[in-house]
Order: structure tokens, then sequence, then C-alpha cells
């Protein structure tokens, strides 16, 4: 893995970018300035900064997306974020669907020793509190709901967008990692499931990022 030196702010980026490259194929740059909570003008100084280290590259009219550089940095920023989510799920009782926005006020401190405690308390191989693996290689074997069959049951691996509308969406609706659903019916971006909660149409952003195993 590669050694990295990016600010705080830098690792925000490509945490950010990750997420809605494996949201969406590709990270958009106004889904971006709503998660950094930044004008899509603001943050084109930092891109700039990243896209000139070979960190990130830009695709014509469609948006960002990590190089093999920008995805080895992912490895090592995402891997710290979602240490932390776990940490203070898991040990300080921090609710589901607040723990990602919460998680930015320690993750940048998570290295080296620090990160072996950390470690040594929520387990070596885990996963944050929405299913998303310590490794983001293991971020791949799942399917889409919008992709899944119907009249077929399935198990909820993982949330891949972690904006806080959407986790408290999926808590109201029962849609967490380990729990089980059955694909009623789906159109081209809409997919209804059933669950113990009952019948949830998930449109757009929420079937693409909720992710299955069968």
């Amino acid at each position: 893995m590669v050694s990295i030196k990016l600010t705080r702010q830098q690792e925000d980026y490509i945490n950010a970018i990750y997420e809605l490259q494996d949201t969406f194929g590709i990270a958009k740059i106004v889904l971006l300035s709503k998660i950094l909570k930044y004008s899509p003008g603001a943050i084109n100084d930092e891109l700039k900064r990243l896209e000139g280290k070979g960190y990130i590259e830009r695709i014509p009219y469609s948006g960002l997306r990590l190089t093999s550089i920008g995805f080895d940095a992912a490895k090592i920023t995402v891997k710290k974020h979602r240490i932390s989510e776990a940490f203070l799920f898991k040990i300080l009782d921090v609710p589901w669907e607040k723990c990602h926005l919460l998680s930015s006020e320690i993750e940048h401190s998570i290295s080296g020793e620090l990160e072996m405690y950390f470690m040594k308390k929520i387990g070596e191989k885990g996963t944050c509190p929405h299913g998303n693996s310590f490794n983001i290689e293991e971020d791949k074997d799942d399917i889409r709901a919008l992709d899944a069959e119907p009249n077929k049951n399935y198990l909820v691996k993982r949330i891949s967008y972690e904006e806080s509308t959407t986790l408290m969406l999926m808590k109201i609706y029962g849609i967490m990692p380990g729990k089980k659903i059955k694909i009623i019916s789906k159109t081209m971006d809409t997919v209804t499931i059933e669950n113990e909660n009952g019948i949830f149409p998930l449109e757009g952003i929420y079937a693409l990022s909720v992710r299955l195993n069968e």
C-alpha cells in the first residue's frame, strides 16, 4: 500500500469521491459538493490539486473518478473512516444513522499505533455499522437492489451511500445489514421491496445504495 500525504480536507475529498464512485460508478460534482457542503465552484481548486497529484481524473461531461493511485489512497483514508464509524457505534453507542457524520471528528487522527488499538477494540476484519468493509477491495461482490431479481429473497449486505438522510430512511424502513428483504417488483429506476416493516419503494439513489447478497 502506498504512503500518502494528504491534508485532512483532501482525505475528505478522496473519501467522498470513492463513496460516489462506489455507488454510481462515477462522482458527479453536484453530489460531491453536497457531501462536502461546498458549492461546485468552491471545490474546484482542491480538485485541481488532487488531479495534479494524480489522485483523480476528470471524465468529460460525466464527473470524476479515482485513478489507481487515488484508489490506493482511498484504501487508507476510507479504512480510517470506517474504523472510526465502528468505534463510535460499538464502543460509544452513537446512533447508527449518525456515525458517518460524526466520524469526521476523529477519523483523521487514526494511524500507526493508534490504529492498532482501535482495531484491537473493534476487530481486525470488520465493517462499519452500515456494512461497508474496512478493506474496500471487498466492496464489489454484491448486488445493487436495482439489479436484483423480482420475487426473490436477499440479505442486505451494506448501504454504500452514507449520507444522513439516506441512512435515516433506511433505518425507518428496516433496511440494514443482515436484514432479509424480498424484491417485489422493479422498473428502470425503482425497486419495490418487502421486509418485516412493510413494503417500500426505493428510487434512484436508494435503489443504487442498498447492496444485497443472495
